[in-house]
């Protein structure tokens, strides 16, 4: 609802993410996280689930660099991500 409200509201996307993910539909998370990153480029939350939609469908690259931009924005989950995964 809040996105079709008003689709510049990055959070209605993180949250619609979120929501995605624990429903296990890792592709579509990944397309609201990226919408919400487009949004807000500075959320290291948005990047850190992006890079787990990623990687639960395969997409290693992709989740690597997700977790960098994640662990660059001072989120400490993902630097053990991109030491669990990644290697």
């Amino acid at each position: 609802m809040a996105i079709n409200l008003n689709n510049s509201f990055a959070a209605a996307y993180y949250n619609r993410g979120l929501a995605s993910g624990l429903l296990l539909d890792n592709k579509e998370a990944a397309l609201d996280f990226k919408k919400a990153i487009d949004l807000n480029p500075t959320d290291a939350a948005a990047y850190y689930l992006l890079g787990l939609a990623q990687n639960n469908t395969g997409n290693i690259r992709g989740s690597y660099a997700s977790w960098q931009s994640a662990r660059q924005l001072g989120h400490a989950k993902a630097r053990i991500m991109l030491a669990q995964k990644c290697r």
